[in-house]
């Protein structure tokens, strides 16, 4: 069935009038392509975790081979196109499926970090605006941040445990993710570490 469908697409795509820009369709108009590849993936979670159950390459024979784009080193020949089977993709989309959680799952996870960290980077601010006003020290400043760090390092550690999100929230889990890096770099400045 695959292999029909590579073959197919194949010749399809030799001939398809596509081009990315008018300079390019200028160019090459109606001429046939010189070079098809092909990347299958049975879901959208493959393609966007580039696990390919194939990738083909097809290469028009008078194309010189100077011209000619590296192969793949394929691992099986259907007609005069290259096929790289990945042998690891069944692991790679069991291991990709392990990973991912429900939305109450990811929201679960995401929730009692994100309270912490707002709290923690409210302290911050606070302190910050302390040291502004002169109210406190630089000195009593950088300490309250230090004795912070700690835990924003293990709540850090914690962001990088929730599962993967499902489309539906996966918007809501990458800001947040840029909420725990943001917060994480409040405190990285005033390390002990540094």
């Amino acid at each position: 069935m695959i292999r029909t469908i590579i073959q197919e697409a194949t010749e399809k795509l030799k001939y398809s009038n596509y081009y990315r820009n008018e300079q390019v369709k200028a160019r090459w108009g109606k001429i046939p392509a010189h070079v098809v590849w092909l990347f299958i993936a049975y879901d959208l979670k493959d393609i966007q975790h580039a696990n390919w159950i194939c990738r083909t390459y097809w290469v028009d024979k008078f194309l010189p081979k100077n011209m000619r784009p590296l192969g793949l080193d394929g691992n099986e020949k259907i007609g005069d196109i290259e096929v790289f089977w990945n042998d690891k993709y069944k692991s790679h989309k069991n291991f990709l499926e392990s990973s991912y959680g429900t939305k109450e799952e990811v929201l679960e996870a995401i929730y009692p970090i994100l309270n912490e960290m707002v709290e923690l980077a409210k302290q911050a601010i606070n302190y910050f605006e302390k040291y502004k006003s002169g109210d406190i020290s630089e000195d009593n400043f950088i300490m309250k941040m230090q004795e912070r760090e700690p835990r924003i390092n293990d709540l850090i550690i914690q962001s990088g445990n929730i599962p993967m999100p499902p489309e539906d929230c996966k918007d809501y889990d990458q800001a947040c993710q840029h909420i725990f890096g943001t917060i994480h770099n409040m405190f990285i400045y005033y390390s002990k570490k540094k």
